[in-house]
């Protein structure tokens, strides 16, 4: 029973990896450090916010966007990391527009996203490819400008957008189909130490998708992936090493890779690791 369902968990992630489906990595948040009196650290990081401590406004947004220790409040969010934007913030810039458009305020989050991606912001000319790919957010869909920018973003080392943009010549839905393509593409960005890129390329090697199986670089692949922090990687090497077939079995280490996948807060992993200790 325990083989089976960890062999089902293994299957789901690789459709999810192949078809496109892997998340998307946000601007790391800013840490909010609480103290015993948290209402109390909030109205002191309001008055630090207001006498131009930038650092206590971000944190602040931060607690108003997630509604840690206040009620969620999207509307303040955005007028304080607006206020850390205009001071050249540009990560506080994304973030205003991410969650503009979580409220969906397109008119004002597309400027955004546009003027950053000029500046060389180059998650925004992901998140700005990926409405044109689709045709949302009030913009028409453009494959040709999708696939610039997706290039763009790529070329200036964002990992998302080559693994958004091999994808795209590997499933050939929107483009003319070049799995070659594709793999050099999640090649060379695997190589600059891209997890996602490296995640998608092992499974890429162990599906056969285009290119010779070959489990020994699907493993190379998947252990890179995780010693990147690619916690889903941990999590789909911890299963290699339960079912043994593709590598030596070994349940001690797989219990150790899901126990760090777990505790970088990948859910599949630590339901995995209870069960795996039943």
């Amino acid at each position: 029973m325990k083989n089976k369902l960890l062999k089902l968990v293994l299957l789901v992630s690789v459709a999810l990896s192949i078809a496109g489906c892997n998340q998307q990595n946000e601007p790391t948040p800013f840490v909010y450090e609480g103290k015993e009196n948290l209402k109390q650290k909030i109205s002191q990081d309001e008055i630090d916010c207001n006498s131009g401590q930038l650092k206590k406004c971000k944190a602040l947004a931060f607690t108003y966007l997630t509604g840690n220790e206040v009620h969620k409040n999207n509307k303040k969010a955005i007028e304080l990391f607006s206020k850390v934007c205009d001071s050249g913030d540009n990560n506080s810039c994304l973030l205003m527009a991410i969650t503009l458009d979580d409220i969906k305020k397109y008119d004002k989050s597309i400027p955004v996203y546009k003027k950053l991606c000029k500046k060389g912001e180059f998650k925004a000319c992901n998140k700005l490819a990926l409405k044109y790919k689709y045709g949302k957010a009030g913009l028409s869909k453009n494959v040709s400008k999708a696939m610039q920018l997706f290039k763009k973003s790529c070329d200036g080392g964002f990992d998302t957008a080559c693994s958004n943009l091999a994808q795209n010549y590997i499933q050939g839905a929107i483009i003319k189909k070049d799995v070659t393509k594709g793999v050099k593409i999640l090649s060379q960005s695997c190589n600059k130490n891209g997890a996602k890129s490296c995640h998608n390329l092992a499974y890429m090697y162990m599906g056969g998708y285009g290119i010779d199986k070959d489990n020994s670089k699907v493993l190379k692949l998947l252990s890179k992936a995780c010693n990147l922090k690619m916690y889903n990687s941990c999590n789909d090497l911890a299963i290699a090493y339960h079912q043994g077939t593709v590598v030596s079995k070994d349940d001690k280490k797989a219990r150790q890779l899901l126990k760090k996948s777990c505790d970088g807060g990948f859910q599949m992993a630590c339901k995995n690791l209870a069960f795996s200790q039943k």
